[in-house]
């Protein structure tokens, strides 16, 4: 298949029944270089699902994926146009130095949304926004029914995730005009007399946020079914367990890519002063490139673990109850790499623990066979994820927050 904008999608597949084992296969890639400015993306993915009778009572299901995708990110655009304050474009290379900052020039200029949908802001671009994607998981159903009356289900997966995105977040320098006496360049900023600027504002300038995961998941379940007082009935009980662990980065970027964490000093580019979170102002020798420019590295896991029981009673041919209770226990935890007592001194430590029980109860009529009524009540119990709990503030580097 092939469109517009340099979109193309292939697939190929295949199924079937090889000496009694049924299988499906697939895969698929989807390019295409997008409508606006620094919006191209391409994804693949991968499925084999492989069915196996062992006997007339034992089955097994094995299915694996595996996903892998890039995206530019030509971030958002306003509802007006405008001129960037903090776009250098007018420099002379004769002189060497920057002509007097033109409040009204085209080359400053920055688009809408309704002038030119297609834009990208240069911030997009300097900083060369983007995501990268993959996983891979497989995963199996296992049914052994027992007898007429009792069936046993497992069910089991593991895989690996990972999530890496480059963010526009510009840095803010403080400009000395003693040491640019005539002109500096740095990062592709040219600064030359600014007046009207406090502060030199980097756009190449971002920050590499990536998740590593290790996950799997796993249930047991037990149902037995028959008859009571001459009523139909089924129950089933089962115990459910989840793991998962997070290896994740904040890094600082310039022009897209990441910048060192090694254990050498930091030093700002030369004549301006760096504003970072981490002392202040980075100006201290004392500070190496690790904790100026890895603002986040840590393990942050998460397991759970549930027991639940569920029934049904036909307590007439066109009645059935329904009754079901459930227990869970969730446990997440976050470790810091960065020592508490070293820049930028941020407690990203603590472990919170949820846990509850359940309960769900339900009539159904079927008042014909075409149609049923019913009624349920039951209560629900939701837990924060690792990504919803990562911080503790919107606008400041704070650790977890453990009191959602």
């Amino acid at each position: 298949m092939a469109g517009s904008y340099g979109t193309t999608k292939e697939t190929i597949g295949t199924s079937g029944i090889a000496n009694g084992v049924e299988y499906s296969l697939s895969a698929d890639r989807f390019d295409t270089d997008g409508y606006r400015d620094h919006s191209s993306s391409w994804k693949e993915q991968q499925t084999a699902q492989i069915k196996f009778k062992i006997n007339d009572s034992m089955k097994l299901t094995i299915l694996a994926n595996h996903f892998k995708s890039e995206a530019q990110d030509p971030l958002g655009l306003g509802i007006s146009d405008g001129i960037d304050k903090e776009k250098f474009t007018q420099y002379n290379s004769s002189t060497s130095n920057t002509v007097t900052y033109d409040y009204t020039s085209s080359n400053n200029k920055y688009y809408s949304a309704f002038s030119r949908p297609t834009a990208a802001p240069d911030a997009a671009i300097l900083a060369n926004t983007r995501v990268a994607r993959e996983n891979s998981q497989v995963g199996f159903n296992f049914d052994n029914i027992i007898n007429d009356n009792n069936t046993v289900k497992l069910i089991g997966s593991v895989g690996q995730r990972s999530n890496l995105q480059y963010l526009a977040l510009p840095l803010s320098y403080g400009y000395s005009s003693t040491a640019y006496p005539a002109y500096k360049s740095f990062s592709n900023i040219w600064v030359s007399n600014l007046t009207e600027l406090q502060t030199v504002v980097d756009q190449s300038k971002g920050r590499a946020s990536s998740i590593d995961r290790d996950f799997l998941n796993s249930e047991i379940n037990w149902t037995n079914q028959g008859k009571i007082i001459n009523k139909d009935y089924s129950i089933t009980a089962g115990l459910a367990y989840g793991w998962m662990n997070d290896r994740r980065k904040d890094i600082n970027t310039s022009s897209g890519e990441m910048l060192s964490t090694d254990n050498n000093a930091y030093s700002n580019p030369s004549g301006v002063t760096l504003n970072c979170f981490a002392a202040g102002t980075c100006t201290s020798s004392a500070l190496t490139n690790y904790q100026v420019n890895m603002n986040r590295d840590e393990n942050d896991t998460a397991y759970n673990l549930d027991q639940y029981v569920q029934a049904k009673l036909s307590l007439l041919d066109s009645t059935d109850l329904h009754a079901g209770i459930r227990h869970s226990l969730v446990n997440m935890r976050f470790k810091s790499n960065i020592p508490v007592n070293v820049s930028p001194a941020v407690n990203m430590n603590g472990t919170v623990t949820f846990e509850n029980t359940t309960s769900v109860l339900g009539v159904i009529w079927k008042a014909t066979p075409s149609i049923n009524i019913y009624a349920n009540y039951g209560q629900g119990f939701e837990t924060p994820t690792l990504i919803e709990m990562a911080y503790n503030s919107s606008t400041a580097a704070t650790g977890p927050n453990l009191n959602l």
